[in-house]
């Protein structure tokens, strides 16, 4: 029964945690809104363009700290020794504090090196701007890191929303205060929106996690464990997690470095087409973060031959979500940035560079999904290294080939190269895997893929067509921009899911059988309801 349920239960985490994720960035858009409408394209939003990238290193911490710690749970687990993993794990949260406080303070006392090195090209405004930002953003960076190890002990426990949530908590935080006080206080507002954001989250992680600790009847007999031979394990899977994250917001720091120099608004634009997407990888990020418990209990399986079927499946899975919803994406991206920004001061211009960076972008979509799934697997088995190795090669290409890029292409060079890297770093990583671990069927991705991407293009192509007959009738006002979008991705949509399931694809049949089965579970819900 339990085997039945699962891919039901791994579906409805991944679907609740979508929806939440898609809320957290359709805020972080409402978030870019309000800084043009209050602050427009001033040295203000660029320096906070620049300076955003020191809570970017807590965030990412707090997203790929729960890749080192839920490994560390499903090997305590199956030694039937949970109570140590929770010792570990509450150990090495409460000793990484130590140094993300001492680097916050290091980076208080004097800033100004890390805005030359983030934005060696803003003018004398923005860089004092950027000083303030940075000073008081590192402070938010501590709380993060600590709520990051505690997000690995929820997700070994299948409790996903809550990262999710925070976020969009933070996003609407710092809404608030933008437009409540962004007028009288200036750039303080965005200090003062973040600080809160951070301590926010921090409280609902301690919240939930006395909550669990009640729920499940823990109590560690160390908070500081530093000898326990479970936080030298999660540490030393740390260190590479952590060399991720500072290479990902190097390479990031490159981008900006070189977007610096360009014309201004040149970052604005790019930054607004780099947030639309990630709406593309949604629900496959969602799925991925569920599933990470299961790649985990997989490898640790006595079964042969079950971590290369999760495997395959999981990434079978992520690549007929992702292609289909990259090419709705990319035809109908005018609309799309139509929709989402072009009204108050942001020009038809702009709209127009959006639109063309972000179909740029949209090229490494697949890619990257396929990289995060990868990298997922990677961590299940403990070899956090090979990730590192594989960022790390990437990171020195944008280091020696962006300025260049940059200068003689300038963004939409910078964008198709965002494009070309993901695709290397995946193609890398996926033979990687497969030689070490034989993980994967190569093959038989090979051939699904051959299907369905050309599919996903076809049913595309017919959903825009769909779409300009619409638009032609409708004309260019928000409510018909609307319908334009929805009849577009609609008809795409029932194209390729259409002949998925007629041609009997086994993620189409088990989408369906998931619909189906939640629409029983509503309607059992409702009629309870209604009975009471």
């Amino acid at each position: 029964m339990d085997r039945v349920r699962r891919p039901h239960a791994t579906a409805r985490s991944a679907t609740a945690l979508t929806v939440l994720s898609g809320l957290s960035p359709a805020a972080g858009v409402v978030v870019e809104m309000a800084l043009a409408w209050r602050f427009g394209a001033s040295a203000t939003v660029d320096a906070f363009r620049i300076s955003v990238l020191v809570v970017l290193v807590g965030q990412q911490l707090f997203v790929l700290l729960p890749n080192v710690i839920v490994p560390v749970f499903a090997a305590y687990r199956a030694k039937r020794a949970e109570s140590e993993a929770w010792e570990a794990a509450l150990s090495a949260a409460n000793l990484l504090v130590v140094p993300s406080a001492v680097l916050a303070l290091i980076v208080f006392v004097r800033p100004e090196p890390v805005v030359h090195l983030l934005g060696p090209g803003l003018d004398r405004e923005g860089a004092r701007s950027a000083v303030f930002f940075v000073r008081w953003f590192m402070v938010a960076c501590v709380p993060l890191v600590w709520s990051g190890i505690i997000a690995g002990v929820l997700a070994a426990y299948d409790i996903f929303w809550l990262p999710a949530a925070s976020q969009l908590l933070g996003n609407m935080v710092l809404v608030g205060m933008i437009v409540l006080f962004g007028r009288d206080w200036g750039g303080t507002s965005l200090v003062v929106g973040v600080l809160i954001a951070s301590c926010a989250s921090w409280a609902l992680f301690l919240a939930r996690l006395a909550a669990l600790m009640h729920d499940v009847g823990v109590r560690p007999t160390g908070w500081f464990s530093a000898r326990h031979p479970g936080v030298g394990h999660a540490l030393r899977l740390g260190l590479p997690v952590l060399g991720a994250v500072l290479i990902g917001q190097w390479t990031a720091a490159v981008i900006n470095r070189v977007l610096s120099h360009l014309e201004v608004g040149t970052l604005a634009t790019f930054g607004y087409a780099w947030k639309m997407g990630q709406m593309v990888s949604l629900f496959p990020g969602a799925l991925a973060a569920v599933l990470l418990p299961r790649f985990a209990e997989s490898w640790h399986s006595s079964r042969e031959g079950e971590f290369r079927e999760t495997c395959t499946k999981a990434l079978r899975m992520a690549l007929f979500l992702a292609l289909p919803t990259t090419c709705v994406f990319f035809v109908l991206r005018r609309p799309i940035v139509m929709l989402l920004f072009e009204r108050g001061e942001f020009a038809a211009e702009a709209g127009e560079a959006v639109a063309r960076l972000f179909g740029l972008l949209l090229l490494g979509a697949p890619g990257l999904v396929a990289f995060v799934y990868i990298q997922k697997m990677f961590y299940a088995v403990q070899a956090m290294w090979v990730p590192f190795w594989t960022q790390l090669g990437v990171a020195v290409l944008w280091t020696v080939l962006a300025p260049a890029v940059a200068a003689r292409f300038a963004a939409d060079g910078v964008a198709l190269m965002c494009a070309a890297l993901t695709w290397i770093s995946c193609g890398a990583l996926l033979v990687l895997l497969h030689r070490m671990y034989g993980s994967l069927s190569m093959k038989e991705l090979a051939v699904f893929s051959a299907k369905v991407g050309p599919l996903a293009v076809i049913s595309a192509l017919l959903g825009g067509q769909g779409a300009n007959v619409i638009q032609r009738f409708s004309g260019s006002g928000t409510w018909s921009l609307i319908v334009t979008i929805a009849a577009g991705v609609g008809l795409a949509s029932v194209i390729f899911y259409g002949v998925t399931v007629r041609w009997g694809f086994p993620e189409a049949l088990e989408s369906q059988r998931y619909l189906h089965w939640q629409r029983g579970a509503m309607r059992s819900r409702l009629q309870s309801a209604l009975h009471r």
